[in-house]
This record gives structure tokens, sequence and C-alpha cells, in this order.
């Protein structure tokens, strides 16, 4: 897979496929976590509404993520977490922000470790920032099985 190809997946219509996949219930059955592109930006919840004339704001304030690396880097949490075979100690921050191209809130992890910064993000607001971390680390294993099977 050529590098960065695992970001065609943060795109809004993917998210939109996959939120139609559903149970009986009405349950999302499929779940996506992917690497955002550095220049993803999401918006904070709406402030609350004032009754005053005109329409209220459906957004909050903008916030390019890759900014909070250096602007909130006192609220990231430390991990250690065994990525790649290795143990290493990571720095988070997880987010439910609201992202226009789906229309809803997205979670989004901003991780920092001593080589790299990157952003995750996925449609289910309910998993951890470490299960997140894990589960994007597990598709180096999954590309490198799609590989031997092909040899």
């Amino acid at each position: 897979m050529p590098a960065g190809a695992g970001r065609l997946f943060c795109r809004g219509p993917v998210f939109a496929i996959l939120k139609q996949v559903r149970d009986d219930d009405g349950r999302r059955l499929v779940h996506i976590v992917t690497r955002a592109k550095s220049n993803v930006v999401a918006f904070s919840d709406p402030p609350p509404k004032t009754g005053a004339r005109g329409r209220p704001r459906i957004y909050g304030d903008k916030l390019k993520l890759i900014e909070l690396f250096d602007t909130q880097s006192l609220r990231f949490e430390q991990i250690n977490i065994e990525l790649y075979g290795q143990l290493k100690q990571v720095s988070f921050l997880c987010l439910d922000l609201f992202w226009k191209p789906v229309a809803e809130k997205v979670r989004f992890v901003l991780v920092a470790d001593a080589t790299e910064r990157f952003i995750l993000m996925g449609s289910d607001l309910t998993l951890s920032a470490r299960d997140m971390i894990l589960a994007y680390s597990y598709r180096f294993k999954i590309e490198v099985s799609f590989r031997c099977s092909n040899t």
C-alpha cells in the first residue's frame, strides 16, 4: 500500500456508507478508525442559544487539529502501549468534535510519541483512545498478511 493510502478512508462518503450498515434494531454494525490528514479541521460544540434574533450558530469554534499538539499539550495524557511489537510511551488527546463532511461528531485522537505526531479519527464515540491507537496499529499486521498471501 502506498504511503498515505490509509488516509483515503478519512473522507466523508466512507463514513456515510459505513453509517448505513445497521442491524435489525438500527444499531451500527461497522465503525472505522483511520488516520486523518494533517490539515483536518473540526468544530467544537456551538455556543448555547441566546434567545436573540437571528439564526443560532450550528458550529462552535473551528479547530485546526494539528495546532492542538502545541496549544493543548498540557491536556495530553500518557500511556504505555505495545505497538508493532514494542512497548512505547505515547501521549494522546481525545476529542469528540463535529466534522462537517459527515454532519456529526467524530472521535479524534491526537497521538505523539518520541518520533512522530499524527491524528486518528473514528466513527465510534464509545471507543477509548487507547483502543483506537491499538486498532490503527493492527493495520500493519493486516497489510503484511495480505502481501504474504498474494506471493
